[in-house]
């Protein structure tokens, strides 16, 4: 067994593949859409949603991004010279235990039912829908507890990388990774690669993605 990945055997491919034609149809009915900086949808929102500071703001975004470092500006970071993101002050920042309900936008769909399924087996943090396209690579990092993958689509050029270790995760399958260990991933195939990912509440410190 590997120190940093683990296949899971939660889900069978046909069930993943309900989710991935479920995202599908409610991007084609525009019900839904990826952030358009960062490329996440979060399943589950913040717990006081409907509170005015969060006007505006539909229900399935307010988890997307990261939690401590602002990437807003995001050509500032693909300039030749890079510089840090600036960090959200501790008053501003969101922390994951809060976010412990279903996304309305979502109820009554089969992401509904894995979210149930999911929150049986484990204490949840956000679990969004991660989209990265083709020839893009994430910043080398560790999180503050480990990470589920549910790999909705997939091909060849896709890896993951942990400390030493590589890994490609095949569509239709789930893994467990220990991502408290430094790690990046990158897609250096042809088409999207798209994950839902859960934050396993472990350590409930915030985010570090």
């Amino acid at each position: 067994m590997s120190k940093y990945f683990t296949q899971l055997d939660y889900f069978t491919p046909d069930y993943i593949e309900s989710l991935r034609q479920e995202l599908t149809k409610m991007l084609d009915n525009q019900d839904i859409g990826f952030h358009r900086e960062h490329r996440q949808i979060c399943l589950n929102t913040h717990k006081d949603f409907k509170e005015p500071r969060f006007q505006g703001t539909r229900d399935y975004m307010i988890g997307t991004g990261s939690l401590i470092y602002d990437w807003s500006d995001k050509y500032k970071y693909r300039k030749k010279q890079i510089t840090l993101p600036k960090e959200y002050q501790s008053n501003q920042r969101l922390v994951e235990n809060d976010f412990n309900i279903l996304s309305p936008t979502f109820e009554g769909t089969v992401f509904e039912d894995l979210y149930d399924k999911l929150k049986e087996k484990h204490s949840l943090g956000r679990l969004r829908i991660m989209k990265m396209s083709p020839r893009n690579c994430l910043s080398w990092h560790k999180d503050t507890s480990p990470r589920i993958h549910i790999v909705l689509d997939s091909c060849e050029g896709n890896f993951m990388v942990i400390e030493d270790q590589v890994k490609h995760m095949p569509q239709g399958t789930v893994w467990l990774t220990d991502t408290r260990y430094r790690h990046t991933a990158f897609n250096s195939g042809l088409k999207d690669r798209i994950h839902i990912v859960g934050v396993l509440a472990i350590e409930f410190f915030y985010g570090d993605n």
